[in-house]
């Protein structure tokens, strides 16, 4: 994945295909693949599955609604391990609470980093077990 711009390498993965149609649908291509040295924590495909019934409507009401969720999981800087335990806030302006060590991180006390240490060319990506539903 480390060529190309986050959201075009992660398209590239069967295991980010579902978190790649929801910044499609989102229209938030550009806003990752533009952004620089950034954080995405991806939530793996199967992690869709864990939302709610009623959540993924809310979650998903909308372009707008969907691009919220979107920006909640990206930090505006690349965090490496050293840094990567504490809060950060999301291009969404969200606020993330990552505890833990290398190699077991988890994120908001609910899920649980699955891979890290994923490059592109422009962002650093962990991918996680649980979609991160922004605060209503």
């Amino acid at each position: 994945m480390a060529q190309g711009p986050v959201a075009t390498a992660a398209s590239n993965d069967s295991l980010l295909s579902t978190p790649v149609a929801a910044v499609k649908e989102a229209g938030s291509v550009g806003t990752l693949d533009f952004a620089r040295n950034i954080m995405v924590f991806a939530p793996a495909g199967d992690a869709f599955a864990g939302i709610p019934k009623a959540g993924p409507d809310a979650l998903l009401a909308g372009r707008a609604g969907l691009a919220m969720a979107v920006t909640c999981h990206v930090t505006p800087e690349r965090l490496v391990p050293d840094s990567l335990t504490g809060a950060h806030e999301t291009l969404g302006g969200a606020s993330l609470a990552v505890a833990g060590s290398e190699p077991v991180f988890g994120v908001n006390g609910n899920s649980e980093v699955l891979c890290g240490g994923v490059r592109t060319a422009d962002a650093a990506v962990r991918i996680g077990g649980t979609v991160l539903v922004p605060a209503s």
